[in-house]
Formats: structure tokens, sequence, C-alpha cells
């Protein structure tokens, strides 16, 4: 289940307006396993997994690495962003 938006897309070149389909769940739980499977079953055109180097990362930042390495997100500042919410949230312990 899932709807189409606009949304902004960098391919390196600055944002461009693009519709894009979005997956929709009925629950935190849903989201979370749907991002898993997705995570886990995402391949390339030629069949060969793409989050394969993601899931074998040994650091939460370098899971994060190489999710970007695999084209999860086109934004440029991705890494920066989420690198900081996850180092925000690791001083206050929310992780603990």
């Amino acid at each position: 289940k899932g709807t189409r938006m606009l949304t902004k897309e960098d391919y390196g070149k600055g944002l461009v307006d693009e519709v894009a389909n979005f997956r929709s769940y009925n629950s935190v739980r849903e989201n979370i396993d749907g991002y898993i499977n997705f995570i886990k079953t995402g391949v390339y055109d030629d069949g060969n997994p793409r989050y394969k180097k993601a899931l074998e990362a040994e650091t939460d930042l370098e899971y994060l690495q190489e999710l970007i390495n695999a084209g999860y997100a086109t934004d440029q500042d991705y890494y920066d962003t989420v690198s900081a919410v996850y180092n925000r949230n690791l001083e206050k312990g929310t992780f603990d």
C-alpha cells in the first residue's frame, strides 16, 4: 500500500521535482517491518543485493554510509543530517 507524492531529489546537479512512490503503513511496527523487508530484499537491476554492504556494516554510521553508497537517498546532506540526529540521541542516552 502506498501513495504517489511530489518530492525533490538531487542527482548531483541540484534539486529537481519528481513524483515518487512512497509506502504507507497502519502502525509504527508495520513501518519498521516494511523498512527491514525493503533493505533485506532490495536488488539492483542485475539482481545483485542492493544493500548487502549496509547489512554487513560493523557500525551504525558505516551502515548509514553504505545505504548512501547504494543509492538509498539523493539528498547530498543525508549523511550529515542523519548522523547529527543519531549522535545527538546517542549523547542523550536515547539508545540505552
